[in-house]
């Protein structure tokens, strides 16, 4: 009969043999065998074995313990029945497993509980090369009751403290899984063995020439120089967790004596995560009206980012997260690749954008793009007023050469929308008419005025003032000039006339 206290359970002090069964929740998908990485694994894997007394033939990996030592046995239900577990020894051919049971009637759990027990035992201090561990589950709730067995080779030795030497190392030690679920696996040596200490050097701390001293056990978790035991048993496989790539593990057989062999080792690969190559990201600003965004204006209208985002054969969903700061914080509008912003009340601010790209199938994979700018005043597209008369650009109207006109002359490149673009003239040019980039008007007399300009893009408010005055000149022509002279020719000649006639009226006195 077993009595619950704390969580265990415990057999009368009575026994030959002392007992304690705990409980940890696994999932699993059979009914009842030794636990594969616990100190006594089974024969093989296979939980559904009906046939007795163990249902498969003896292997030639047993393990190893000192002859009366006490020790943990493992194993695991994975489907609930109403009856419970017996475990018997046989010193040879698996026969005698009935005369010695060593722990009765563990009770299954009542609440259908599927899991790990365990118990600790006091093996028999006779040494046996050829003895086994059976494990029973004893089904009740079938008529008539029906069992499940799972057998584990064992061998007792006798005390070996006056034993020097180590056995032969772990062959065979590799990753059977790569992280992040890291399972290692290797092959135990079949003479000496009593189990192996598995430890881990992580390449930031500890060194590889950590190892276990001879003659000392080891427990999970324990620490030797820098280095961490993270598995003690005789199994040949392991999982492991908080393990990186690039770690160190060494495996260490050892035998009754914890005489410890030569290390087998391995160096951590890198998880396909690791591996995979992260995305490629571009970001590909453009702005309204302006044929490069090197450069972001304040006049120029909503400016477009776009990423460009190309992923790895190996890389999954792509997820991405945008921010922008610190002076504008808000996006005009905003979706998974592309986002518009609108700069027009940012003039001499400094912008920050950033994407960060995640690829779902691998989180490290994190990848941020930014694009750093400032947003000028004013448009891309320079511009100034200047004066033209007669298709030439002057620095004074002659009122004789015709119309002339106050226009908008762009000193770069020319916008490709300039026909939607639109100025607000002030003048005080009389009888000027506004066409959509041009101040037309007739001069007639010499004059000066003052013309200035603001120029609209369609897309966003005035751009810088321009100003510029305007001299008008009348020149006389040549042709009234002369006319003149023709008219005063007569009077010329009398003038001629009277001024010679008084010098010979002179001359004769």
């Amino acid at each position: 009969m077993f009595v619950a206290s704390n969580s265990r359970w415990l057999w009368p002090l009575s026994a030959v043999f002392t007992l304690a069964v705990s409980l940890i929740a696994v999932d699993a998908s059979a009914h009842a065998r030794w636990l594969p990485d616990g100190t006594t694994p089974g024969r093989n894997n296979n939980a559904n074995i009906k046939s007795g007394p163990c249902g498969v033939a003896r292997t030639n990996t047993p393990a190893v313990f000192k002859a009366g030592e006490t020790i943990t046995l493992q194993w695991e239900s994975t489907i609930h029945h109403q009856g419970y577990f017996r475990i018997a020894f046989s010193p040879a051919g698996d026969a005698g497993f009935d005369q010695h049971v060593l722990l009765d009637n563990i009770q299954e759990f009542d609440n259908r509980y599927t899991g790990e027990y365990s118990a600790q035992v006091t093996l028999p201090d006779e040494p046996c090369d050829d003895c086994t561990l059976q494990m029973i589950q004893v089904m009740l709730d079938r008529t008539p009751p029906t069992n499940y067995y799972s057998c584990a080779d064992i061998q007792l030795v006798a005390d070996a403290a006056s034993d020097s030497m180590p056995p032969a190392p772990v062959s065979n030690f590799e990753e059977a899984r790569g992280l992040p679920d890291l399972r290692v696996s290797w092959i135990n040596p079949r003479e000496d063995f009593a189990g192996v200490v598995v430890l881990h050097t992580a390449t930031s701390s500890g060194s590889f020439e950590d190892a276990p001293s001879s003659g000392t056990a080891y427990q999970q978790g324990d620490v030797i120089g820098g280095s961490r035991v993270v598995y003690v048993g005789g199994a040949q496989a392991a999982d492991l967790s908080a393990i990186a790539s690039g770690d160190q593990l060494r495996v260490y057989a050892f035998d009754m004596a914890y005489n410890y062999s030569a290390a087998a080792s391995l160096s951590v690969k890198p998880s396909a995560a690791e591996l995979a190559e992260p995305p490629l990201v571009t970001l590909i600003p453009e702005q309204l009206g302006q044929p490069s965004a090197s450069m972001v204006y304040a006049a120029d209208g909503l400016l477009l980012v776009q990423a460009n985002v190309v992923a790895g054969q190996s890389n999954g969903d792509i997820f991405t997260q945008w921010s922008v700061g610190p002076s504008l914080q808000t996006f005009v509008a905003e979706e998974a690749f592309q986002v518009t912003l609108d700069p027009v009340n940012h003039a001499d601010e400094d912008v920050q954008l950033e994407i960060v790209v995640t690829d779902s199938l691998h989180p490290p994979n994190v990848v941020s793009q930014s694009f750093d700018f400032r947003v000028h005043p004013g448009s891309y597209y320079q511009y100034r007023v200047v004066l033209m008369q007669q298709g030439q650009v002057v620095s004074t109207i002659n009122a004789n050469n015709g119309p002339a006109q106050a226009r908008i002359m762009f000193t770069g490149e020319t916008p490709s929308d300039v026909a939607s673009w639109r100025v607000s003239w002030q003048h005080d040019i009389p009888n000027a008419t506004e066409e959509p980039l041009a101040l037309s008007f007739t001069p007639t007399a010499s004059a000066s005025f003052s013309v200035s300009a603001q120029v609209f893009t369609p897309t966003a408010p005035a751009g810088p003032e321009e100003a510029i005055t305007v001299k008008v000149s009348k020149p006389v022509k040549l042709g009234a000039l002369s006319g003149g002279i023709a008219m005063l020719l007569p009077l010329l000649l009398l003038v001629q006339l009277w001024l010679r006639r008084r010098v010979r009226l002179q001359g004769a006195a």
